[in-house]
């Protein structure tokens, strides 16, 4: 995963939006630990990454990402499978 990717910097912004200055956002960064995003929010924020990039992650996959860099690597596969 690169920190400079098009895809990591857009989610990286979209989460901003659901939590204080305070937290870092980096690829290790847990989103629901260390973030604080609760379930709902998470889904919330799940649709938001979809459609800004286009893509449609299964709630299979949704359940096994844990951390930006996961999620970051989950949504750049999908628009490279398009």
């Amino acid at each position: 995963m690169n920190v400079d990717s098009t895809v990591f910097q857009s989610i990286r912004t979209i989460l901003s939006g659901y939590v204080d200055g305070a937290h870092e956002i980096a690829p290790h960064t847990r989103i629901i630990a260390d973030l604080e995003i609760d379930s709902v929010n998470v889904f919330d924020l799940i649709m938001e990454i979809e459609d800004a990039n286009d893509v449609s992650i299964s709630m299979e996959t949704i359940s096994t990402i844990h951390t930006v860099g996961e999620l970051t690597d989950v949504v750049e596969s999908l628009i490279r499978a398009k």
